[in-house]
């Protein structure tokens, strides 16, 4: 069963947390890219978007995580979850900077999206809200559903979760 979750523990600068998911013990550069945006230059692209939009203070990024569990991270290509990240991050990139990478480095094999949180083209900043969270799921749930995976783990938020 996926769960499709996202976190604000250890919050990370920009620079941070995309230097975390792309930590080599975690990951390699076959399996990280960016959707909108070059994944060689994904700081950079984020950053000039803040600049001309004048949005570079307070939160930086959204994180979200989709997370197989060690029977399903087993039967499943690192090639196909390359493919499944392509698709889930379509689902920002047609308004916001999106760059993934897929970790391998335990038994339960999961994907990091981040996104930007300002608006390519308005510069508004990304809400995300209780409904939207259930929408992306939603989303994901019927994807991984459309290869034979089972559903995506539906499950209460914390209230902190509403809004980040």
């Amino acid at each position: 069963m996926a769960i499709v979750k996202t976190t604000t523990q250890n919050p990370k600068t920009l620079h941070g947390i995309l230097q975390y998911i792309e930590d080599p013990n975690k990951t390699t550069s076959a399996f990280t890219s960016g959707s909108g945006i070059s994944a060689n230059y994904a700081l950079e692209e984020m950053n000039l978007v803040k600049y001309v939009h004048h949005k570079t203070d307070r939160r930086q990024y959204k994180q979200f995580i989709v997370s197989f569990n060690e029977q399903e991270s087993l039967m499943l290509s690192n090639e196909f979850l390359h493919q499944l990240a392509e698709e889930i991050s379509k689902y920002f990139s047609f308004a916001y900077h999106t760059f993934w990478a897929i970790h391998l480095d335990n038994k339960n094999k999961h994907i990091h999206f981040i996104v930007n949180s300002v608006n390519t083209f308005t510069g508004e900043k990304l809400s995300f809200w209780k409904q939207e969270l259930c929408d992306f799921k939603l989303f994901v749930d019927k994807l991984i559903q459309s290869y034979g995976l089972t559903p995506v783990k539906m499950y209460s938020h914390k209230a902190s979760d509403e809004k980040q």
